[in-house]
């Protein structure tokens, strides 16, 4: 019987999956393999050293951080000198997670329902900037197309449309994304346009999983390309995170000249499907340990990322980072419990708007294995929210952050509202369309000269007249809103455009949803 080294089982765990476990107690078992077998210093500890810290890791696991707390400092105090600094360790862990349990977050997690989760796994869930499209990995028993013929399960993506505020049923992406190889980690660029992802252990990869990239063209997404060799190797690549402008792509690999285990790199591409030599982050971001399941957010400032290098709850805890204006990265901060806990978090991402975080969790409650949840983000752990700019003479997107974009604001500016909502076929709003509104009111307030039009937009769906008279009526809603709140009359107007002014083909749900929209015209400033 053959008997895998530490080492070779972590490859081959990175060579088969996305970087989720099916099983529960496989998923803890492994990461509490990985933590203790991979460190030389712990099978270098006195026995009852390494016993006292395995008796508090079930403690901790169970989160009883008072209890490990205790096992420790006697350790602690009987350990010799050079094992004294990996007690330590754990014990500031302990520290930790007895803070963090007694400060906790507001989080109220919200399955995304069975339209989006099932009695599989899925996971790694990415939007695009609208908040209109999502996309995740899900696994799958294999079937007849599975190209490995021992594995049970295979890894595509899929992905949901919001419809009048509901996901709609899950749908498999098609060939050419999908084939018989695993394929997941998926991210989005904001406008929608291209999406990157992994593909393990194809053929006309270089190494176990590699990036590849893929555009979306009138009939659909075009053939993956692979990111070439400068950014795969014969090493793990995977769970890449595009940035808004499409420009930076931040993914985790294991390959040589890193930190640690596993550390988060970016790549420019220069142009379309040519990319610059991958730049490992730093040690700022990278540890000894694994950094992973990296998301770059909108506002192209804020990371988010999974650790067991910094200082958490025991895991893999999730963290942020933010770029400051001279190109360093902030320290980084854990997002704290219940979003960490003693086992791992690989993973989140978080809306345009920054307001709302989405995850995936085997917690209680769900349709099975890992569902896919979405909750509030508190306020102290947001990014910058971002806004959409139409240049309706290009009929295109950008994406920029609200501070960004107003301050750059010029007349004839268009912004797209895109968390303003109604009751169907109705012009009544529904609630979470209000901290839309207040950032508009606040923008308003506080710019006193600036004067603006408001205007709606609706699908092909019905006739003319019928999406004329929505579509006013919806304007003068958000008009009615900011009037009500203080805002001068002679500063705003509104008017309806109804099916006029399209920004895609009315032939998909997907793109009948970005034409329904709430839209700003700079007049005055």
């Amino acid at each position: 019987m053959e008997i895998f080294s530490t080492k070779q089982l972590r490859i081959y765990i990175l060579s088969t999956t996305n970087g989720a476990f099916k099983n529960k107690g496989l998923r803890y078992i492994f990461s509490a393999f990985l933590f203790f077998c991979s460190s030389a210093l712990f099978a270098q500890l006195p026995k009852n050293t390494q016993k006292s810290v395995s008796k508090a890791e079930t403690e901790m696991a169970k989160h009883h951080y008072e209890k490990a707390q205790l096992i420790l400092e006697k350790c602690y105090q009987k350990t010799d000198n050079n094992a004294k600094f990996f007690v330590k360790w754990k014990l500031e862990q302990c520290n930790f997670g007895i803070a963090a349990m007694q400060y906790p977050t507001n989080m109220l997690p919200i399955n995304l329902g069975e339209n989006i989760n099932s009695s599989w796994d899925e996971y790694h869930p990415a939007l695009t900037g609208d908040s209109k499209e999502i996309l995740f990995t899900v696994r799958r028993p294999s079937d007849a197309q599975t190209v490995c013929r021992h594995c049970k399960q295979e890894e595509d993506i899929y992905s949901s449309v919001q419809q009048k505020g509901i996901w709609q049923p899950r749908t498999k992406l098609e060939k050419p994304v999908n084939t018989g190889y695993n394929e997941g980690a998926q991210s989005i660029s904001s406008d929608g346009k291209y999406l990157f992802f992994t593909i393990c252990n194809a053929e006309h990869g270089f190494g176990s999983c590699d990036i590849y990239w893929s555009k979306r063209e009138v009939e659909g997404w075009s053939e993956p390309k692979n990111c070439g060799s400068k950014v795969n190797t014969r090493f793990w690549e995977s769970q890449p995170s595009v940035s808004a402008d499409g420009k930076t792509v931040y993914f985790a690999s294991n390959r040589p000249g890193g930190y640690g285990g596993i550390d988060i790199w970016e790549t420019e591409m220069i142009t379309e499907g040519v990319f610059s030599e991958p730049v490992n982050l730093g040690k700022v971001i990278n540890t000894p340990y694994d950094e992973l399941s990296p998301f770059i957010h909108f506002d192209q400032k804020t990371l988010y990322f999974s650790s067991d290098g910094h200082l958490g709850m025991g895991g893999k805890d999730l963290f942020y980072s933010k770029l400051q204006p001279n190109g360093a990265w902030s320290i980084p901060k854990n997002l704290g419990y219940p979003i960490n806990s003693y086992h791992d978090e690989m993973g989140i991402f978080i809306n345009a708007q920054g307001n709302a975080a989405y995850f995936a969790s085997d917690r209680i409650g769900g349709f099975g294995g890992l569902d896919i949840y979405c909750f509030e983000l508190e306020e102290s752990l947001r990014p910058e929210p971002t806004l959409f700019i139409v240049d309706n003479k290009e009929n295109s997107e950008n994406i920029m952050t609200v501070t960004d974009a107003f301050d750059s604001v010029k007349i004839g500016d268009t912004f797209i509202l895109p968390n303003i909502f109604f009751e169907f076929a109705q012009s009544n709003l529904l609630p979470d369309s209000y901290s839309e509104l207040q950032r508009l009111f606040d923008y308003l307030f506080n710019n006193k000269t600036v004067k603006i039009e408001i205007s709606g937009h609706t699908d092909n769906q019905g006739s003319e007249d019928y999406n004329q008279k929505l579509s006013l009526s919806r304007a003068h809603t958000v008009y009615r809103y900011l009037v009500d709140k203080g805002i001068d009359v002679g500063r705003l107007s509104f008017t309806g455009y109804g099916k006029e002014r399209p920004l895609a083909p009315n032939d998909s749900e997907e793109n009948r949803a970005k034409n329904r929209r709430t839209e700003i015209l700079i007049l005055e400033r």
